[in-house]
């Protein structure tokens, strides 16, 4: 990727949008927009990027901010009903930029998306992402669809969250068996992937996961091994597990996991058996970071919404 080529990040100052930045900005490229609901907010780069609104209700303005661009990465979605904002919304507001893209010409767009989505999905999240990306390949030409699974790094929200109740409460309540399985990716290679999908000229749809399949208790397990080995991992009935999620989350103002996340774990919707996409093991990097992680509540609200 030349250092010439035109690139909006859409939600490039989230957790995997501010990663792909950092990567586009570090191999010198000098022509990067961010799409972000929070244009106001500092967020670290300087001057080295020009940032705008999503501009979702604008769809004329948003055609001319991605005129001469010539890859989108698209980052955005919501995690769980607030308000006004729900999967619908962002169904809506995802087909606006696809088809601002459509009409600013841009030549491919690179989609983060999650695994086994689906249009019968029970799940809102998972319906939602499957509707999306069907309105993606029957609106562009050139695309690239990565559908990673559980996203972990430096203060990402679940990992970290889960790390913060096990510090704070010695205790963990693993849903049901906790035998589901998962396949956890890393940020960065999520990020790096995203990057070198742009390459690409056909279109195509990946699954984006690690290289470690863990059951849900193992990944807990391997948590409070690295933290703290006296900390309690307890098999909990999902209804109980949720009553106490439920009373931690009114106590937070948001919840550590939504019913809809503790469905789609035990329904092995975040594991794949993909080839993986990058060499970071979940154990190697939990042991490397037990020091920082889980000091402090991560809040969703607090990045995107407030």
């Amino acid at each position: 990727m030349s250092a010439l080529e035109r690139i909006t990040v859409v939600g490039g100052t989230g957790y995997t949008g501010r990663r792909i930045v950092e990567i586009l900005l570090g191999q010198g490229e000098k022509n990067v927009k961010i799409l972000t609901g929070h244009p106001n907010r500092p967020h670290g780069f300087g001057g080295r990027v020009s940032v705008f609104p999503f501009n979702f209700d604008n769809k004329a303005k948003l055609v001319q901010i991605l005129r001469e661009t010539d890859t989108v990465y698209n980052t955005y979605w919501v995690r769980f009903r607030r308000g006004s904002v729900d999967f619908e919304l962002a169904v809506a507001n995802s087909r606006t930029l696809f088809e601002a893209c459509k009409e600013a010409g841009v030549a491919r767009v690179v989609h983060i998306s999650i695994t086994n989505p689906s249009e019968q999905s029970k799940y809102g999240y998972f319906r939602g992402k499957a509707i999306v990306e069907k309105i993606l390949k029957e609106t562009l030409d050139s695309y690239a669809v990565l559908r990673p699974t559980i996203v972990y790094g430096t203060s990402d929200i679940l990992i970290n969250n889960i790390a913060w109740v096990m510090r704070r409460y010695r205790f963990f309540p693993v849903f049901g068996s906790g035998e589901y399985r998962v396949t956890p990716v890393y940020v960065d290679d999520l990020a790096a992937k995203a990057v070198e999908s742009a390459l690409k000229t056909q279109s195509f749809v990946l699954d984006a996961v690690g290289p470690e399949s863990l059951t849900f208790r193992g990944l807990v397990s391997s948590i409070t091994e690295a933290i703290d080995e006296g900390i309690r991992v307890v098999n909990t009935p999902k209804t109980v597990a949720l009553l106490l999620g439920w009373m931690l989350s009114l106590r937070l103002g948001e919840p550590i996991v939504t019913r809809e996340e503790v469905g789609a774990l035990m329904d092995e919707l975040l594991f794949s058996e993909a080839t993986p996409i990058g060499q970071t093991k979940f154990t190697d990097w939990v042991k490397q970071n037990a020091g920082s992680l889980g000091l402090e509540f991560v809040s969703e609200i607090k990045r995107h919404y407030v």
